[in-house]
């Protein structure tokens, strides 16, 4: 998939929640715009410093679903691993969000919610599938790249197969996980929180979440094998403090291997400019 020219989301000087456009008409042909328009993360925290949109991330997700790094442990555990559904996944996962029903359900909301609640949640993605999946079709886009819409959003809501599982492991214990872990390395405290969901939280859950990919979990060489969050390298000891992102701290290591893979999908798809530039403040730091 092409990339376009990013657009940021100006920030405001305050921690009040940024302003959203309100969504256009459903169709095909203007999802990528529609998903540009759209941050990430808008119902959890009223700032973000580097506020990703639904586009960067569906894009990140598919470069990162064709990196050696990831495809290799599903090649090597997997035979018939298919890498193509596995793509689709990791780039059409959210797209059921368009739907105004559903929208963007941050994972600290889902941990929060009892079983009930999660059963509901479930039924409004299914909803959403079907529905996204009749607006495609009327549209003239019932498949892609040979599979049929409904059944890859299906399978991503469900994750009932290796890739739709695969996908989700990617979404969340890369993307996410580095998303919020970027704004900490900034100085943005209040994604801690985030860090500690997606890294430990979720980590908790692999054994019941992830049943048909364990190998992902248990092999030492895989990206997912469960190692120490160690930030001391990139604080240097605590002699470095967290302070807003710039290209030399960008190229500071860090020693996370998922975070060093997602710095440099991001800046190989967009540059360095949307891990860099700032875009929203507290009102003391502006």
């Amino acid at each position: 998939m092409a990339t376009r020219a990013l657009q940021l989301v100006v920030g405001s000087a305050s921690a009040e929640p940024i302003s959203v456009p309100p969504r256009p008409a459903i169709t095909w042909k203007n999802r990528d715009a529609d998903l540009e328009a759209h941050p990430r993360w808008m119902k959890e925290w009223p700032v973000m410093f580097y506020r990703p949109n639904h586009y960067v991330h569906s894009e990140c997700m598919g470069e990162l679903a064709k990196r050696r790094e990831i495809v290799r442990i599903a090649n090597k555990h997997y035979r018939n691993f298919d890498l193509s559904a596995f793509y689709l996944h990791c780039v059409y996962h959210d797209d059921p969000e368009r739907i105004d029903f559903l929208g963007d359900v941050p994972l600290r909301e889902k941990i929060l919610m009892n079983e009930e609640e999660l059963e509901d949640l479930k039924g409004k993605e299914i909803l959403a599938v079907q529905e996204i999946s009749r607006i495609y079709s009327r549209h003239g886009k019932r498949r892609i790249d040979g599979y049929a819409i409904k059944d890859v959003l299906m399978h991503a809501i469900l994750k009932d197969t290796k890739e739709a599982q695969y996908g989700s492991v990617v979404d969340k214990l890369v993307v996410g996980f580095c998303e919020a872990l970027h704004e900490v390395l900034a100085g943005n405290a209040m994604l801690f929180e985030a860090v500690d969901d997606y890294r430990n939280r979720e980590y908790c859950k692999i054994r019941d979440k992830y049943t048909l990919i364990p190998e992902v979990f248990s092999d030492p060489e895989s990206l997912f094998y469960p190692r120490r969050l160690d930030l001391h390298q990139y604080f240097d000891g605590g002699r470095v403090p967290a302070r807003p992102h710039t290209l030399e701290s960008l190229r500071r290591p860090t020693g996370i291997p998922v975070y060093e893979l997602w710095k440099e999908v991001m800046t190989g798809l967009f540059g360095p400019g949307p891990l860099i530039r700032q875009t929203e403040f507290y009102p003391e730091t502006k």
